[in-house]
């Protein structure tokens, strides 16, 4: 039967700085450098409306004027990632770990970028150097949970989502996370438990609700099943209809899918 399940990446957009605020960066002692800092700021506020082309131009004109700018690097890969473009998106990456090697948040968004090419190999090896860098980076470890599940590794899975859960209790894309791994590996009581605590953290979680769904699927639950699709129905339509094709029409299992 065909596993389905939908698990949770957020890539990390670094905030607008102040003039001489920027991490790792010197004061700008230029009106270059003052220019660069306010285009990042502006590419920063154009990414966070959506608005990716606009943030791209921004941030490219940005780190023309600052050619050292690891920040605005990895801003401008987060809008090229968010945007489709993935090898714009690991170019410039690389360029801004090249300036700085021990950038933890754009290594694990080299790693996100990667596992949306499917180069899941590739982007677990970015997640673990996150974490190496930043050994209690819980978003690094939710991410490398993803990718080893859709990689059938279940115990490392398992292991890296546990870990992210036990660093921050209240997130619900680790808990979300974690339940798809715990199915995977045909643990789905515990499965059912994660999920529902995701929930119990954010009740509009839709990709959780369609979890738990699929779980209860799996269970031979429909009724609980068909419980989430009447709470997914108002907060995903499109999610609710797929729900509803697999309540209806096929039976499903869970899996992991982008």
């Amino acid at each position: 039967m065909k596993r389905i399940f939908l698990m949770t990446l957020i890539f990390v957009m670094l905030a607008a700085v102040g003039k001489t605020s920027a991490q790792n960066q010197a004061p700008p002692e230029t009106p270059l450098e003052t220019e660069a800092i306010a285009l990042y700021n502006q590419g920063t506020a154009l990414y966070k409306t959506g608005k990716y082309q606009e943030a791209i131009n921004a941030f490219r004109r940005s780190v023309r004027l600052k050619p050292d700018f690891a920040w605005a690097y990895n801003n401008l890969g987060v809008a090229y990632s968010d945007a489709g473009f993935y090898s714009e998106a690991v170019a410039v990456l690389k360029e801004s770990l090249r300036l700085h090697t021990d950038f933890a948040e754009a290594r694990r968004n080299l790693g996100g970028t990667y596992y949306y090419l499917g180069r899941l190999s590739e982007a677990v090896l970015e997640y673990e150097q996150a974490i190496r860098l930043k050994p209690d980076y819980e978003a690094a470890y939710t991410d490398l949970g993803a990718a080893l599940s859709k990689l059938n590794r279940h115990s490392e899975a398992i292991k890296a989502l546990e870990e992210a859960t036990r660093l921050n209790p209240q997130s619900a894309p680790a808990f979300n996370n974690l339940g798809c791994a715990y199915s995977r590996a045909g643990q789905n009581e515990k499965a059912i438990r994660a999920f529902k605590k995701s929930l119990a953290l954010n009740s509009e979680y839709d990709e959780a609700h369609f979890n738990l769904a699929a779980v209860y699927m799996a269970e031979n639950n429909r009724n609980s099943a068909l419980e989430q699709y009447a709470r997914l129905k108002s907060l995903n339509g499109e999610l609710a209809q797929k729900l509803y094709t697999a309540l209806f029409t096929i039976r499903y299992t869970a899996g992991v899918v982008k």
